[in-house]
């Protein structure tokens, strides 16, 4: 992980809280705050040896983030990526059911699709927001 902040103040937030852990995931020692400076790289375990979040950040937070494996981590990594997919997938599928069967005690009403128009930014467009939207539809398949 290299941090890539210009000019970071503490009141930025965004530091990485690492939790020195043992090969179980046992906590070892106090949670330790890294500071997100300029350059400042660091290698870590990203698993159960060190446990770890970044802090919320009230600025923007740039930093470049590599994860190596070995054939086998490669392999078991790929094999829990299938597996999370299909949870993924049935908790969608759910919460489709879930809304279908709300909507139908309602006789089928919903809201409508707002009207949209282009903000000539590719793939962004402006509309009246329902309440609690941002006013922006951003049409995924535009975004290649």
């Amino acid at each position: 992980l290299e941090f890539l902040y210009q000019n970071w103040v503490p009141g930025h937030g965004g530091a990485l809280r690492i939790y020195p852990s043992d090969a179980s995931g046992v906590l070892q020692k106090d949670a330790v705050d890294v500071e997100p400076r300029l350059d400042r790289f660091l290698l870590f375990w990203s698993d159960k040896r060190c446990p770890h979040e970044v802090l919320p950040a009230m600025a923007p937070r740039y930093a470049i983030t590599t994860w190596y494996y070995s054939a086998a981590e490669r392999t078991k990594a790929l094999e829990m990526a299938l597996d999370e997919q299909d949870i993924e997938r049935a908790r969608i599928e759910d919460e489709i059911a879930r809304w279908k069967e709300r909507t139908s005690e309602r006789g089928g009403e919903h809201q409508p699709i707002p009207e949209v128009e282009n903000t000539g930014i590719p793939g962004l467009f402006k509309s009246e927001p329902p309440a609690n939207c941002s006013g922006y539809l951003i049409d995924l398949e535009e975004l290649d």
